[in-house]
């Protein structure tokens, strides 16, 4: 009798503890999106822990990537089209130091930004790519990654539009959702959304 209950102790221990290992290690997704209060040609960037964009979380890594087009294209890009190969024109990544004393201190005092300015380096982060301006009517793939405790996070494209008169008029832009939560809990991505 007393093996059962110590083989059903040890059971029941073993599942929760695979469940807290598997369900616990599956990162949460986080949300990218363009501030609509960032200049048209300097865009801002953020990630947040809600679909809604309540809570800003902080920033880890960050690339942006231009879609290259074949000579054929000259059609101007939609924000749906597959993606081709891209070329990275800005990288930047939270630095951490070498040495434990540093990096604690660095990871105590939590110097890393809630949001990034395209092209703006702040302090603690590292620009492995230097930024190329980004030029109208060009796709541009964003992607993110959160500091202190990975976010799923889908890429967001977006393009700066012209007006009739070939002046920079608006920012177009797609949030996706991240695809390991498409299917469990959200069923549609946002829609396009301009400023």
């Amino acid at each position: 009798m007393k093996n059962r209950i110590g083989i059903a102790i040890i059971a029941l221990l073993s599942i929760l503890a695979s469940c807290f290992f598997i369900v616990g290690c599956t990162p949460f997704p986080g949300y990218i999106t363009i501030d609509s209060r960032s200049e048209l040609m300097q865009p801002t960037f953020y990630v947040c822990d809600d679909p809604y964009f309540r809570k800003r979380l902080r920033i880890g890594h960050i690339k942006v990537e231009k879609q290259l087009r074949s000579s054929e294209e000259t059609k101007r890009w939609e924000l749906d089209a597959p993606l081709n190969d891209g070329q990275t024109v800005w990288e930047l990544e939270l630095g951490y130091s070498d040495t434990f004393i540093f990096a604690l201190l660095q990871l105590l005092w939590r110097p890393t930004a809630s949001s990034l300015t395209y092209g703006e380096v702040p302090w603690g982060y590292q620009e492995k790519v230097k930024p190329l301006p980004l030029e109208p009517e060009e796709l541009y793939i964003l992607s993110m990654n959160t500091a202190y405790g990975f976010r799923d996070t889908a890429p967001l494209r977006f393009i700066i539009r012209l007006n009739d008169t070939g002046v920079p008029d608006r920012l177009e832009y797609s949030v996706g959702t991240p695809s390991r939560w498409n299917d469990i809990f959200f069923q549609t991505e946002s829609n396009l959304k301009l400023y």
